[in-house]
């Protein structure tokens, strides 16, 4: 809320001036690193527990049922699939979770550290889209390998299993395993000069911070730096 000196000038004439001055608008800032940190954090925390957990419940009480006869307990075969269809539906799971911020909202760790994502007015979805595919590109290319190898195994039959079945470990773990490293890269960005992540640099994106307004701040005497005078 911006506040015109002339009215206030004129409340203190007419001694209408409030007890408490209204609030500024809030004022926004791009992300800081350690902001974006503390949501990568809060975010993580919560795919490896919350979303480990339910991707447990979903494949012992769903796939589980579907492909394994009541369980993946039981020859190779059995446990191969179930690998799959674990680490498959956990990744999703996490791919889910991202979904918010194909909308322009933020995850639940971005808004508990003050963050939203900023896009010009036009083109906003396709800008917030293509935000969104270039960020979280590695878990799409995983989630899609992992469903993939869970397809393939629970189709090829359990007689031909030996000759053409796939196990997640190997060579495919180490490729997935390095597919965390270019979102890493990308994350590493934003400690440059613009506070951009890669994939809001190239998505004419940016996630900003949102402070309080001046009346919502701790109070207290404000220190104003000055030059020393000789």
């Amino acid at each position: 809320m911006s506040i015109d000196p002339a009215d206030w000038l004129a409340a203190l004439a007419t001694g209408t001036l409030p007890a408490d001055p209204p609030p500024y608008d809030a004022v926004l800032v791009p992300a800081p690193f350690e902001r974006r940190f503390a949501a990568l954090v809060i975010d993580a925390l919560l795919i490896l527990v919350a979303g480990g957990f339910l991707a447990l419940v979903i494949t012992m009480k769903v796939w589980a049922p579907w492909f394994g006869g009541g369980d993946f307990d039981g020859p190779e075969e059995l446990n191969v699939l179930g690998d799959w269809t674990l680490s498959a539906t956990w990744s999703a799971v996490a791919l889910l979770y991202t979904l918010p911020e194909l909308f322009g909202r933020p995850t639940l760790g971005k808004y508990m550290s003050g963050l939203r994502l900023l896009a010009p007015p036009a083109p906003v979805r396709r800008r917030r889209a293509m935000r969104w595919l270039l960020a979280y590109l590695p878990l799409v290319v995983t989630t899609g390998v992992l469903c993939a190898g869970a397809v393939h195994t629970a189709s090829v039959g359990w007689e031909r299993f030996n000759e053409y079945g796939w196990s997640p470990d190997g060579r495919l773990a180490v490729f997935v395993a390095a597919l965390p490293i270019l979102w890493i890269v990308g994350f590493l960005w934003a400690a440059g000069p613009r506070k951009q992540t890669l994939a809001e640099r190239l998505s004419g994106t940016e996630l900003i911070r949102i402070l309080p307004p001046v009346a919502k701040q701790p109070r207290g005497f404000e220190v104003i730096p000055t030059a020393r005078v000789a």
